[in-house]
């Protein structure tokens, strides 16, 4: 196992194990972003630009590690992310769009939407045309399903802040809102850029 693990490094990042270890001391033992550990896995994963430098940051435990990629290793999603989080804007004229091809809101959906957000689907649709479309933090179209999620605080009363895409809600929800460690994630971000 150790030789294969070896193998892989190599293969994939260009570091030996012995590279792996100093950078894990360097870091104190835990995960770069959110200094926690790796648990349950082994080994934390081995992060690295996505660019043509291919170079590593860091090492980072798996939530991390996916939250950097959902946030598409650009700081000015992460940015944005928090300024959601600290304050998300109410509807208003300025940003309604009429125009927009609405989603398709089956019964089961409208259901769904009721039963867990306590949403109609006309209030999903007023969110919808409110945002333009996309998504509250990177501004993109969802691209893995028509409809945007819906997204809400963790908390008791669960309040619904807005739609996101995909990956931005899934990116949220690996932290349960935690500002400091998407402030993390955007330190860490902006420091790689360098």
């Amino acid at each position: 196992k150790a030789l294969r693990r070896e193998e892989k490094l190599y293969r994939q990042y260009g570091i030996s194990q012995a590279d792996y270890e100093q950078m894990l001391c360097a870091q104190s033992g835990v995960c770069a972003i959110c200094f926690g550990g790796c648990a349950p896995r082994k080994y934390f994963d081995v992060d690295h630009r996505h660019d043509s430098s291919e170079s590593i940051r860091g090492l980072l435990c798996r939530n991390c590690n996916n939250a950097v990629g959902l946030f598409r290793d650009d700081p000015s999603v992460s940015a944005t992310a928090i300024l959601y989080l600290r304050s998300v804007p109410g509807p208003s004229d300025v940003h309604h769009i009429p125009t927009l091809n609405d989603p398709v809101i089956g019964e089961s959906q409208s259901r769904d939407l009721f039963r867990r957000f306590g949403l109609t689907k006309s209030d999903y649709l007023t969110l919808w045309r409110f945002q333009g479309g996309v998504c509250a933090i990177c501004y993109r179209k969802c691209i893995t399903r028509q409809n945007l999620c819906v997204d809400h605080s963790y908390g008791g009363d669960k309040r619904v802040r807005g739609l996101l895409c995909r990956k931005c809600n899934m990116g949220f929800g690996k932290f349960k809102d935690n500002i400091h460690v998407i402030a993390r994630i955007h330190s860490y971000l902006l420091q790689s850029k360098m």
